[in-house]
């Protein structure tokens, strides 16, 4: 998988900032820079994922709005298509 860290070599952690980075494609359209694949995972960590879609939607808005609400919803695996 593309951007999907399964590196065992490269156990240590990231800085969050790193961990959270994306690449803005168009408008209001984002990539995932790095995803961390915990061993023995079924798939990426849900944590990094949701954490990088409010870094997304922080980057669509002004300024003057903030984050003040975050409910803690899990991800589901996605089917391999």
């Amino acid at each position: 998988m593309d951007g999907v860290d399964t590196n065992l070599d490269n156990a240590e952690p990231q800085s969050i900032a790193t961990s959270l980075e994306v690449e803005q494609l168009d408008k209001n359209l984002f990539r995932s820079k790095t995803l961390w694949l915990p061993m023995r995972a079924r798939g990426v960590f849900g944590g990094q994922v949701i954490s990088q879609a409010v870094v997304a939607a922080s980057n669509c808005v002004n300024p003057d709005y903030s984050l003040h609400v975050s409910p803690p919803y899990t991800v589901r695996v996605a089917n391999d298509l």
